[in-house]
C-alpha cells in the first residue's frame, strides 16, 4: 500500500507492513519505504463515527422532499413526493436494484456519493 514517506517527499510502495495498535488504541500501519529504507507509520481508519452508526442502526431513511417522486414499476418508494437517494438512511442496494435512477441531477450525485 503506497505511503507518504518523509525521507523521500512522496507517496512510495512499502515493505515490511505490520498492523497494530497505538497506546489509545488506534489502529496504525507500520512498514518501511521500497526506496530508501526509512520507518513509515500511516493511521488506519476506523469504523464510520458515532453519529452514522447511530443513524444507520435507527433503520429510517429520512429523504428530502420533492416536488415530484420517482416511479419505477414494482417500486417500493413510487410516488412519495421525496428524493431517491438524498438524505441519511438510503437503502442503496434496495434502489439500485429496483432500478431507480434519481429524479434530477442532485439525486443522481447522492446515489453517486451513495454508491462510495
Amino acid at each position: 500500500m503506497p505511503s507518504f514517506c518523509v525521507k523521500c517527499k512522496r507517496n512510495t510502495d512499502s515493505i515490511n507492513e505490520v498492523k497494530s495498535t497505538t497506546k489509545n488504541s488506534r489502529p496504525i500501519l507500520k512498514s518501511n519505504c521500497v526506496i530508501c529504507g526509512s520507518k513509515k507509520s500511516q493511521f488506519l481508519k476506523v469504523g464510520k463515527g458515532l453519529f452514522n452508526n447511530a443513524l444507520s442502526n435507527l433503520g429510517v431513511e429520512l429523504h428530502l422532499p420533492a416536488s415530484k417522486g420517482e416511479d419505477v414499476p414494482n417500486g417500493s418508494f413510487n410516488n412519495l413526493n421525496k428524493y431517491s437517494y438524498c438524505g441519511p438512511g438510503t437503502k442503496y442496494d434496495q434502489r439500485d436494484k429496483e432500478g431507480y435512477k434519481g429524479i434530477n441531477e442532485l439525486d443522481k450525485m447522492c446515489k453517486l456519493h451513495d454508491n462510495f
